[in-house]
């Protein structure tokens, strides 16, 4: 009888400790506004329509609440920020770095690379890649970006005169191209054979991906892993992984080969000096094997990381692009005589870097267009210690998700908001501005390490449509069904027409 009282005031401690720890961290939110919950639930039930309504129910919060929102789903507090100031000292902090523990579900497929990653594995990765993505090395991969988007081109000629089509699926297949040709030295051939497994494999993966986003069921593995959906992904996986495996085997094979050929190699010799016509898996082996050696696996998740964030970040940003110069004949000629005066000879001559960048007027268009569909619209965070922004302090435990589509859109920022306006980069609009309020590749210790390169697949890629083809849009902004599917996506795709020059 003893012991059974004492082991029942021992449970009724441990809840009323448990209790006081609860309410002690729900309390930790009171001055933050959130929409009416309800216990147990929180707002889980206002979240359970399409993905379509979550994205139009966040604007609608933003608006209403003006600097910051809180949701719960289930005992689980989201908050989410739109405003520079109170971004600057999450997305700033080389402490709270760690990605939101939805970025879990892509475990599967990415690993722990660097998307992924977090603490010290994370800065190792980020200070070993870094070299990658020198802007010496962009020079090497600008012809792949030509060629493929030559094929492009090749390919929307069957839209010639057909009316209004969707551009997704023909730019996530040169996006695909190129990235595996960039990443692996790999000659996909996707846009001319697009049956390929492989493609349908990456795509099936990320979609089930997205299925687990928006299911919370789907979310705990035990669960997820008595569904159709588990025997779906591991069928994809064992095609992706077997594909990367065979790649980068017969990479490392070369590497090694070409090193007995050489009587000395100086490890320490800048390894920029020596990358002509290699490719992102060729450097990767190189910087591994002189510098800090990565196994097989982790060099296959850096790899299914640079090809699930570049192709389709690209593909989404250079869809948006044609979306809204469709809309502005007049700025398509503006960029026409640009890219006429500055690359007379665009598509006869090699391209160099310095090419790029003198189109000016093409980067302020490509800027304005990820300001108002930036191709990341979320960007979260889980705060493992106290974030302390301007007037609250967010508990640990938390999830903050940036809200990059309002603070694109921001008034106080950027005048006349909705409005496509490329002249607001050249006149130098953002100068005085937080520079949080423009963060169309995240900002701060974890921003993209590829930034640059994407820049310049755009830009070449837009001045190969444009240069061919005067693109028209029909499909006005109101009706725009928008969502996040990690990238920023329109329910029905995005439609455009197209026509010969």
């Amino acid at each position: 009888m003893t012991l059974t009282l004492f082991l029942f005031l021992i449970i009724m401690m441990l809840v009323i400790f448990m209790a006081y720890k609860r309410l002690k961290f729900v309390r930790g939110f009171e001055h933050i506004p959130n929409p009416k919950s309800i216990p147990f639930f929180g707002n889980a039930l206002q979240l359970t329509g399409p993905p379509t309504e979550f994205f139009r129910l966040m604007l609608e919060y933003s608006e209403k609440y003006r600097d910051m929102f809180l949701l719960w789903v289930g005992p689980r507090p989201f908050v989410f920020l739109y405003q520079a100031d109170a971004i600057q000292p999450l997305l700033n902090s080389s402490v709270h770095i760690e990605k939101s523990l939805e970025y879990k579900l892509t475990e599967p497929f990415l690993g722990t690379g660097l998307v992924t990653s977090t603490g010290q594995k994370w800065h190792s990765q980020r200070k070993l890649l870094t070299p990658v993505f020198h802007y010496n090395m962009l020079e090497n991969y600008l012809q792949t970006v030509m060629t493929e988007s030559n094929i492009l081109v090749e390919q929307l000629q069957k839209e010639v005169s057909n009316g209004s089509f969707d551009i997704v699926p023909y730019m996530k297949l040169a996006a695909m191209d190129i990235i595996c040709k960039l990443t692996l030295g790999y000659q996909l051939d996707s846009q001319t054979s697009s049956n390929l497994e492989y493609v349908h494999a990456i795509e099936e993966l990320m979609s089930i991906m997205q299925r687990r986003f928006i299911t919370p069921w789907l979310k705990p593995n035990i669960l997820f892993n008595c569904t159709s959906y588990a025997v779906r992904q591991q069928k994809c996986l064992d095609i992706l992984n077997e594909f990367s495996r065979k790649i980068i085997q017969k990479k490392k094979e070369e590497y090694h080969d070409l090193q007995k050929n050489k009587s000395t190699l100086d490890i320490n010799s800048n390894i920029l000096q020596r990358k002509k016509g290699k490719v992102f898996l060729d450097l990767l082996i190189e910087i591994s094997e002189n510098e800090s050696r990565l196994t097989d696996s982790e060099l296959m998740e850096e790899v299914n990381t640079f090809i699930f964030a570049g192709h389709d970040t690209t593909s989404t940003t250079v869809s948006w692009c044609l979306y809204a110069l469709g809309f502005h004949p007049e700025i398509q000629e503006k960029i026409l005589q640009e890219l006429d005066e500055k690359i007379p000879d665009f598509g006869k001559c090699p391209l160099k870097t310095s090419d790029m960048i003198s189109l000016e007027y093409l980067e302020c268009c490509v800027k304005e267009v990820l300001r108002l569909y930036p191709p990341v619209p979320l960007i979260a965070r889980h705060v493992t210690t106290p974030l302390e922004l301007p007037n609250q302090v967010i508990p640990p435990g938390t999830s903050v998700l940036v809200n990059v589509y309002s603070l694109h859109r921001d008034p106080e920022n950027f005048p006349d908001p909705n409005a496509f306006n490329p002249d607001r980069f050249l006149t130098g609009e953002l100068a005085n501005k937080n520079p949080f309020s423009y963060i169309p590749f995240s900002a701060g210790p974890r921003n993209c390490i590829g930034q640059k390169l994407a820049m310049q697949m755009i830009k070449i890629i837009l001045c190969n449509i444009i240069k061919n083809y005067k693109i028209r849009t029909t499909e006005k902004e109101e009706s725009l069904k928008l969502f996040s599917e990690v990238v920023l996506v329109n329910e029905n795709g995005i439609h455009i027409a197209i026509e010969r020059r």
